[in-house]
């Protein structure tokens, strides 16, 4: 008996998914939202540029607005965009793990959606000592989510660089362990990655909860009643 035969409103891993109808809008909404970055930052740059090589600002009203105001409206609205709507294009929202394992099955590697330190997919593996983390063809970021810098890396570094990165979190090392939903957060001290975030797949969020349950289960306390 798993728990799939509880209420579905129960299980808090069944989190809400991102129809597809509404990533293809994201998508749509990213592309134009980088074209109106570009554009306001071109017109920017351009006009400060050319303000500097003649030793003038102009004063006129239709360079301040179109040269200066315009472009910096529409790189401030363009940046917010980006920042609310990412999420819906970029963001995994499920995805089909390479092994079908039984949630009740313990010590099998798990695929997971990493988006820091590394982004891209791999797997984890619970063992007695602690978390063994790796991805595979992942870009490693090191700036976060940091708007427009940060697809412009991972878009060279996916064409130049494929890496495959591994680390241990002990449990010893782990400080805190944040979860809601499919989504994880893990934070350790004196260990190589300091902050960890990924998310598994449908399949896997009632492996998850037991395999936390199991190895670290102040992480779930609150829904530890429902791994009886």
């Amino acid at each position: 008996m798993t728990l799939m035969q509880n209420a579905p409103d129960s299980m808090p891993w069944r989190d809400a998914h991102i129809p597809a109808r509404l990533r293809a809008i994201g998508s749509v909404a990213i592309i134009l939202l980088f074209g109106l970055i570009l554009w306001s930052a071109v017109v920017l740059v351009a006009a400060v540029f050319g303000s500097i090589m003649a030793a003038k600002v102009p004063l006129e009203a239709g360079f301040i607005f179109w040269q200066l105001a315009l472009p910096l409206i529409g790189l401030i609205f363009g940046l917010y965009g980006w920042q609310n709507v990412r999420r819906y294009a970029f963001g995994y929202d499920d995805f089909r793990p390479r092994t079908s394992v039984p949630p009740r099955v313990l010590g099998q590697p798990i695929d997971i959606a990493m988006t820091k330190p590394i982004r891209g997919m791999g797997r984890l593996q619970f063992t007695n000592s602690g978390i063994n983390i790796q991805a595979e063809n992942a870009t490693v970021i090191h700036i976060g989510p940091d708007l427009l810098a940060d697809l412009i890396l991972t878009a060279i570094t996916h064409l130049l660089f494929k890496r495959r990165v591994k680390f241990d979190l002990g449990y010893e090392q782990i400080t805190e362990i944040k979860v809601a939903g499919r989504k994880v957060s893990a934070f350790a001290h004196d260990a190589k990655v300091r902050a960890t975030k990924f998310k598994v797949s449908s399949h896997d969020g009632e492996r998850l909860y037991r395999e936390l349950n199991a190895h670290y289960p102040r992480a779930i306390e609150e829904w530890r009643h429902l791994l009886g």
